[in-house]
């Protein structure tokens, strides 16, 4: 099968180029087959479409676990604050920390989390008084439908052993909740071309709505229709700029003070430069 070439091209433009550089970081971490040609014009990758594939959505989680996903230390020490949901194939409840990102990713994508399994509506809620500590406490607790009647035993004894609220409208199943930005992978070349990216210019087959998770100086598709001079359609942006703007906090930094962050990107016109800072 003839290898496929994936090219990521450096823009000149600090937010896409750190999200370029993130994404080359990333990749260094993942264990693949694939070649990974960097220099000052980008980065190119070279293999099999389908390792291609593997190997960016491979970066992809490791970026939402290290930077999107996170738990901060007290929301990990506060337990009893903690949501759970059902491992089927373990046939165990599963307990985890709030979720939030931070920083230069809460910039990109401040949204609640969202379960990654499947979710089972309670068919009731009520109130009980459960011990902890020595203290009686009063609970939210759900009641399972009948399909999933024959776990509510076992729910019960878990929550009540570790103390913890029911929050959600439903018991979430084969997974936590997770914050993760949705994203197109198309790692493949294609001769369908619709149109050229309204960030780089290059010609592409996949598009999507431009959007701050782009450039979170882009406010969105409706924020691009004062510069459209010609009343069209709001422009739209390739996969790439828009799968690598995700990458951003991998090369930048920040501080906070209060509620303000100032955030900060080592930047150089030679992409092999800033891979060493």
């Amino acid at each position: 099968m003839k290898p496929t070439e994936i090219t990521f091209q450096k823009l000149n433009h600090f937010w896409l180029d750190s999200g370029l550089l993130g994404l080359a970081v990333m990749l260094k971490e993942v264990d693949s087959s694939i070649k990974k040609n960097l220099n000052d014009k980008g980065l190119t990758l070279i293999g099999i479409e389908s390792e291609i594939q593997k190997a960016i959505e491979k970066a992809y989680d490791l970026l939402i676990g290290r930077y999107y996903n996170t738990s901060k230390k007290k929301q990990i020490d506060d337990t009893s604050s903690y949501n759970f949901y059902y491992d089927s194939k373990e046939d165990k409840f599963v307990a985890f920390p709030k979720k939030k990102s931070v920083g230069i990713a809460e910039l990109i994508y401040n949204k609640a989390p969202r379960p990654i399994g499947s979710s089972v509506k309670w068919q009731r809620g009520e109130k009980r008084e459960i011990q902890i500590n020595g203290k009686f406490i009063k609970r939210n607790r759900g009641i399972l439908p009948p399909s999933h009647a024959h776990l509510q035993k076992m729910m019960d004894e878990f929550l009540d052993r570790n103390g913890l609220d029911v929050t959600t409208s439903g018991l979430l199943v084969d997974g936590a909740n997770e914050i993760r930005p949705n994203v197109n992978i198309v790692a493949k070349v294609s001769d369908n071309v619709k149109g050229n990216c309204y960030l780089c210019g290059e010609n592409s087959s996949h598009f999507e709505e431009i959007s701050q998770t782009t450039f979170p100086f882009i406010t969105g598709s409706s924020g691009l229709l004062n510069f459209n001079t010609m009343c069209g359609k709001p422009e739209r942006v390739c996969w790439k700029c828009a799968f690598i703007g995700k990458f951003v906090p991998v090369n930048g930094f920040y501080i906070m003070q209060g509620d303000n962050i100032f955030a900060f990107f080592p930047y150089s016109v030679s992409f092999e430069k800033m891979l060493d800072v």
